[in-house]
Parts: structure tokens; sequence; C-alpha cells
């Protein structure tokens, strides 16, 4: 089975984070957003302004190699709570290996993704998009 691109531009990233914005003013008591970097910052930018918030902090990780393979995970930053109060944003969530990683460090937490591949989706609880699992995204900064 062959994979395939599927290529995002500026206004559909946009759009389908600010759909998924929609979705996370159900949540009560956001204390603050965390973006699960690198993917996650420019998603998190739209949706505290698109939900007013403005306590942000970053947790880093690295789980892919110079080649863009899956490597081992790795908590590069992380802060200083167990998650609660918080929600984690991600750009896209593929096998889940990343959020389950951080579902350990922070048990707490809340996590949404703009888009999600279906190996990945249970570990989500918040996403717009499914995706094929196949298939590669380019976001628009990858372009």
């Amino acid at each position: 089975m062959s994979s395939s691109k599927l290529v995002i531009s500026w206004d559909e990233f946009h759009l389908h984070t600010r759909q998924l914005a929609s979705q996370l003013k159900s949540i009560e008591n956001i204390t603050g957003i965390v973006a699960v970097t690198r993917g996650g910052i420019i998603p998190t930018g739209i949706i505290t302004s698109e939900l007013n918030i403005r306590l942000i902090d970053t947790v880093c990780v690295s789980s892919y190699d110079k080649n863009n393979q899956q490597a081992e995970i790795n908590l590069l930053k992380y802060p200083n709570h167990d998650g609660d109060g918080w929600l984690f944003i991600e750009d896209l969530v593929d096998s889940g290996n990343t959020i389950r990683f951080l579902k350990q460090h922070f048990p707490k937490a809340i996590f949404a993704c703009v888009y999600a591949k279906p190996n990945g989706v249970c570990q989500t609880d918040y996403f717009v998009e499914k995706v094929k699992q196949d298939s590669w995204i380019q976001l628009p900064w990858e372009i």
C-alpha cells in the first residue's frame, strides 16, 4: 500500500485550529495551555487567542530523528505540574506514542490535536480532522 501526501494550506490549518478551539470552549477551569513542541506551537497561538488564555507553557519532546523517522522519545523540557487544569496542544497525533508518553508524566492533562490518525486517535481527548494512517501530512510551515 502506498502512502499519500496531504498538503495543508495556511487557510485550512487556521480554519481547522479554530474549529478545535470551538470544541475546547466547553472545557471548564482551564489553568493554561501547554504547547507540545514543536508542532503544537502554532496551533497553541491560535487557540490561546480564541479562548482568551494568557498562561502558556511548553513541553519539549523529541520523538523523530534527523531523517523524520520515529525514534525514542526524549523529554527535553517540562512544566512543573501534573497537568491538572492544563490543556496540551499538538498539531498531529500519529502513532499516539508521544501523547502516551506525556500522559505518564502529566496524568491529569487534557490533550487536543488538530489532526489525528487512526493509530493515535484514542490517545487524544479532542481533535478536528481524522486523516489516513498512511498519509504524510505537510503542514504549511514545512513547505
